[in-house]
């Protein structure tokens, strides 16, 4: 059973009488008027999105400037902390490490009179070019935390290890 908002009071939906689609098609619709902003933002991305933050050096004109990206995928970047002028369709050179490939600016975000976002994708498609892997992020995560868990595990075996190591060496004087 779900509950749809339209106008100011509810209706609820349940598969009897109105459809699910009908309740959505109204003009009142909150969810419709979402889900028509939303869904060709999804179509267009080609592959999953990863919040990471990396420095990169962004060429533009032979004038060298240093950013971040906020999040990436094997075909581009959200990039932060831009302090330059961008316009959409403009070809900018990133280099990261040794890596470096031409990217388009595709969108642009003015968070503050001296601060840019920019979204970019790679003209020039490389192998690894963040130098991470992205095949498969929810299962690098995964790994991460067993990892990370079998270490405060260990660290606290050997705590507890000491700690009665020390307690039968020294015991404690009652008077």
């Amino acid at each position: 059973m779900t509950l749809v908002m339209r106008s100011s009071q509810p209706k609820v939906a349940d598969g009897r009488g109105e459809g699910m689609s009908a309740l959505r098609n109204r003009p009142g619709n909150i969810e419709a008027r979402f889900d028509a902003v939303s869904r060709p933002m999804l179509e267009k991305r080609q592959s999953p999105r990863r919040k990471m933050v990396l420095p990169v050096k962004v060429s533009i004109d032979r004038v060298t400037h240093l950013a971040h990206t906020v999040d990436i995928t094997n075909t581009g970047a959200r990039l932060g902390a831009l302090r330059t002028q961008l316009q959409p369709g403009m070809i900018i050179s990133l280099q990261r490490g040794s890596h470096k490939a031409k990217f388009r600016v595709a969108w642009i975000r003015q968070l503050a009179p001296n601060e840019v976002q920019a979204g970019v994708e790679c003209l020039e498609p490389q192998n690894n070019f963040w130098g991470v892997d992205l095949c498969d992020p929810e299962g690098e995560s995964k790994k991460d935390m067993q990892k990370f868990l079998s270490l405060i595990s260990d660290r606290s075996k050997s705590t507890s290890r000491q700690k009665r190591v020390s307690e039968v060496a020294s015991p404690k004087k009652r008077f």
